[in-house]
Formats: structure tokens, sequence, C-alpha cells
């Protein structure tokens, strides 16, 4: 989890839009359930651009430890997340 976090932490300190997308797509990369269930809850927060979202979800999905987990959460986090969260969602779902 200590690399995680290093990488949202550079994510959100970078100088340029290049190297923030960069670690953002890294965080779809994690195996650990948990840390795939963070990356979409991540990427549904404001801290996300919303043209980076569609992005972190289409390498969350190339990554065969995430794909069943996430499409699991995935289906459950539209209720829960806030007000941004479906609308993001469903356009970044018609994106994909």
């Amino acid at each position: 989890m200590a690399l995680y976090d290093r990488f949202v932490d550079a994510a959100m300190r970078s100088a340029s839009a290049q190297e923030k997308r960069r670690f953002l797509l890294a965080l779809g990369d994690f195996r650990d359930e948990k840390l795939i269930g963070r990356t979409l809850t991540f990427a549904l927060t404001d801290a996300v651009a919303t043209q980076d979202v569609a992005f972190l979800l289409m390498r969350l999905f190339a990554n065969p430890a995430a794909r069943e987990t996430h499409l699991d959460i995935h289906g459950s986090a539209l209720g829960p997340h806030p007000k941004s969260g479906c609308p993001r969602t469903c356009a970044v779902t018609w994106s994909i």
C-alpha cells in the first residue's frame, strides 16, 4: 500500500498533466483487491479530471486481476458516491 499511496501523492503533486496521467494510470495496474477498490473510488472523485477517468477505467479493465472485482465494485459504487459520481460514471461508460 505504501507504493500505491506514493503514486497517488505523486499524481496529485505532478508538475505536468502528462506526468499526472502516468501516475494515475499506474494505479490501474495494482492487483490487490482493496487497492483496486480504492482506485475505482478515487477515479469517481473530483481529484481525477473527467478526461482521465475513462483512461483509468480502461486500465483497470485491462488488468486481469481487476476485471471481475472492478465490475462488481463498479455496479455497487453508483449509489454511495458524491453527486458527481453517477454522471461521471455514466459519461465514462459511454466513452469506453
